[in-house]
């Protein structure tokens, strides 16, 4: 029973000091939904609507504090103006540049030319006749027999299979691997990469830039995908 008594004289307590505060986000242009709203001294929190507007627990001299991954995060104390009529908080977006990024162009290698190409393939005919004239069949005037010549000389131009060309990771399939793994969440993000809330934007869109080959986005290669 003077558990309970207890209890109830906090909740009161609670109530009496903290109301329910109302208060719109914008951004330079509209307002903006998704703003995570935290109330720092009572450890609650909030999330602003489509129109920008919220509510939230709070008393005189509160901390709160605006945070989302493409603005920068803002505190407000709650002061008496703040209780008592909707109050607009702006945030500013983050300029998502990105360091310069030097691409070096990958060594190709030099193609040979036609001629060379029959100078090689002749060379090596020659050689191979002469260590191997067993296996050059003779026309009834002692002259190769062509045909057969033919035949060896195909051998030595196997086809090869065509390459297929490389997918390169888009942003937003970035976005989805973030979201749908269970390896790389948040946790990975903040503890493995050590990178911040309102920095993963902007990591995503650094990933899209390097040209990850998407098929490493598969749930079967993240290993892989770490390590790169």
């Amino acid at each position: 029973m003077r558990y309970f008594a207890f209890t109830l004289t906090l909740f009161v307590c609670f109530f009496a000091n903290a109301q329910q505060i109302n208060g719109i986000v914008y951004d330079s242009i509209s307002a903006i939904e998704n703003i995570k709203i935290d109330n720092l001294s009572k450890n609650i929190f909030t999330v602003s609507n489509k129109s920008g507007k919220f509510t939230i627990a709070a008393k005189v001299n509160d901390t709160l504090r605006f945070s989302s991954i493409f603005y920068h995060e803002q505190t407000l104390v709650i002061n008496a103006s703040h209780v008592n009529d909707t109050f607009v908080i702006e945030l500013k977006k983050i300029n998502n540049k990105l360091d310069e990024v030097v691409l070096k162009e990958k060594h190709k290698p030099k193609l040979a030319t036609i001629e060379e190409v029959e100078t090689t393939v002749h060379s090596q005919l020659l050689e191979d006749i002469k260590n191997n004239p067993h296996l050059y069949g003779k026309l009834n005037d002692g002259g190769i027999d062509f045909i057969q010549v033919f035949s060896i000389i195909r051998k030595l131009f196997k086809k090869k299979n065509k390459e297929q060309p490389i997918q390169y990771a888009t942003y937003e399939e970035l976005i989805s691997t973030f979201e749908n793994s269970k390896t790389l969440d948040q946790f990975f993000f903040k503890n493995t990469l050590k990178i911040k809330n309102h920095q993963q934007d902007l990591f995503i869109q650094y990933l899209e830039a390097t040209q990850i080959n998407n098929q490493l986005l598969q749930p079967e290669k993240e290993v892989y995908f770490i390590e790169y």
